[in-house]
Order: structure tokens, then sequence, then C-alpha cells
């Protein structure tokens, strides 16, 4: 029987978050949908908003491995400062 300690659900499932996974995993199960495409085609920038845990980490992380060099000279990930995250949790009580 599997005991389902925070070690095996992470061997079973992957990493919670995309940028801890290990990238050879990460390419093994990672779906390409439809926003994958958008990603790759050809663009001078690509600009991706989404929710917090909807894979866009993920989804630039692969992207980045398949696709040329070409595509990713820049690369420029805008995230929440943590502080601010906190102060805004702290608000909202």
């Amino acid at each position: 029987m599997i005991e389902f300690t925070d070690d095996n659900i992470q061997k079973l499932f992957g990493h919670e978050a995309a940028e801890d996974e290990d990238p050879e995993r990460l390419k093994k199960y990672y779906f390409k949908s439809s926003i994958y495409d958008r990603i790759a085609t050809d663009l001078p920038i690509r600009i991706l908003v989404g929710h917090k845990g909807i894979g866009k980490s993920a989804l630039f992380k692969i992207a980045k491995d398949q696709l040329p060099f070409t595509f990713f000279k820049t690369t420029c990930a805008v995230v929440p400062a943590r502080q601010t995250e906190a102060k805004l949790n702290t608000a909202h009580r």
C-alpha cells in the first residue's frame, strides 16, 4: 500500500509548481493546447495573462525548451512581489 507522504505525492504527480519541476519530467506529461500554439507563433512579443496556478510558467518553460532560441531572445516575467501579495491578502481581511 502506498503511503501518501509529500515526497510520494510529488513522485506520483510531479511538483505543484512548474518552475520547480524537473524539465525532463515536465516535457513528458505537458499537454500542448491551443494556447501553446499561440505562444509558439513567431511574434515580436508575447504577453500571457492568467490566474495563479493556471500553468503560465509551465507553458513558457516548455516553449523555451522546445522552440528555436530566436523565439525567446529576451524573456521578462512579470510577477507580483511577495510583499505586495502579502499586503493585499492582509487588506482583504
